[in-house]
């Protein structure tokens, strides 16, 4: 949504970055299996739910994947930092690392993870899964009823409530993100003839778009664009799609057009 907000040579940093090992996760400094660690009573829910959206995925997957997410978000800072500062607007907008996260999503690709089929509603349920480990099963000591003690208990507290605020946020993202991903599965099989009927009127919007003010533009480009446009004006044409990145579609789209493999409908 803020994409086209962030200079250029920004992005540019970012993606010439050399992916870095993060040492340890925090299953690996906590000794914990990420598929099958008890969480504390209120986060049952939420661990069943991310393992259900990793039915298919390891251990081994969940951490190397939890290390890819830290990483990610440490490489990110930079991007954030440069929409407070061209962005005045969202200054004031609560930050948490399911939405930063949401937000970088558009800057990373996936596939060099090397764990095959890896989509970003599972990236999500990793982060959900993270922030679960983080937060304590119990207090292990009782405290005492003098000042100091009771601060601790304080914060111990508040970072309990603050970390089931992120949590809450992350997991609603990935169960966004998977239900996207099985609608489109479903729409696929329908059958793409269908499928192409239903979201032409999307595609003449972007290739409409394209041809009045982008002509000059890479397809990446005007895709980015044509994409930060759209769901700037809420455009309800975007509810035909349920791509995950828009702006990609948009420049296979665009590029199907200049290719001659997909001709615009004549009046539309």
């Amino acid at each position: 949504m803020y994409q086209d907000k962030i200079p250029q040579e920004v992005i540019q940093s970012l993606t010439k970055s050399e992916r870095k090992v993060v040492d340890k996760s925090v299953f690996e400094r906590k000794n914990l299996l990420p598929l099958t660690f008890a969480p504390s009573d209120i986060l049952n829910g939420v661990c069943h739910i991310a393992r259900d959206i990793l039915n298919a995925r390891t251990n081994e997957d969940v951490i190397t994947i939890s290390k890819a997410i830290t990483w990610m978000l440490y490489q990110g800072d930079r991007l954030l930092f440069a929409l407070l500062r061209f962005d005045e607007s969202d200054r004031d907008v609560y930050a948490c690392e399911g939405r930063d996260l949401y937000f970088l999503h558009h800057y990373f690709d996936l596939s060099t993870l090397n764990i095959e089929g890896l989509s970003w509603a599972e990236v999500f349920a990793v982060l959900a899964l993270m922030q679960c480990a983080e937060v304590p099963n119990e207090i292990e000591e009782e405290l005492d009823n003098d000042p100091l003690s009771q601060s601790l208990k304080q914060s111990s507290n508040n970072f309990i409530l603050f970390q089931q605020a992120e949590i809450a946020d992350t997991i609603a993202r990935a169960e966004v993100l998977a239900d996207t991903q099985i609608n489109h599965k479903k729409l696929g099989s329908a059958g793409g003839e269908e499928k192409a009927k239903r979201i032409e009127p999307l595609k003449v919007e972007v290739i409409n778009r394209y041809l009045k003010n982008y002509t000059s533009y890479s397809n990446k480009k005007a895709g980015e664009i044509i994409d930060a446009e759209l769901t700037n004006e809420r455009h309800s044409l975007l509810l035909l799609s349920v791509a995950e990145e828009l702006n990609l579609q948009f420049a296979k789209w665009i590029g199907a057009f200049r290719n001659g493999k997909w001709k615009m409908p004549i009046n539309s």
